[in-house]
């Protein structure tokens, strides 16, 4: 009788143990998966950071290109307000000459020039 009790308990125990041994196994198995997982979400996240690198990179080298074509038309520009600064337009000598060359240049097709200002500012009173 004393025998059977030692072998239950001798059977209990090593069920206990076995039973400890399965858990301890599978959180190892657990550990390792999640330590995987931890690897591979690393890594994408260095992949993702090196993409925005890159992109940052090219992005300071358009900087750099745009400021140095901002600078030339920047250039131009003032070359251009000097340029301005120094043209004088000629001075009109002749009034009456001037005012040939703006009538000849407003001039419309089909008008005519009015001869008799009395008639039209009569006409215009009339209305």
């Amino acid at each position: 009788m004393i025998n059977k009790i030692k072998n239950y308990i001798v059977y209990g125990i090593s069920a206990f143990l076995a039973t400890l041994g399965i858990y301890i196994w599978s959180m190892k198995v657990k550990k390792q998966s999640d330590l995987n997982k931890t690897d591979n979400d690393i890594n994408d996240n260095n992949k993702k950071i090196n993409d925005v690198d890159n992109k940052i990179k090219d992005v300071v080298e358009k900087k750099v290109e745009v400021v140095a074509e901002v600078k030339a038309t920047e250039k131009v520009i003032e070359d251009l307000k000097q340029e301005i600064k120094e043209v004088s337009p000629e001075p009109i000598t002749d009034v009456t000459e001037a005012k040939e060359n703006i009538i000849k240049k407003t001039k419309r097709r089909g008008r005519r020039p009015n001869k008799n200002n009395k008639t039209n500012s009569a006409t215009k009173s009339e209305k």
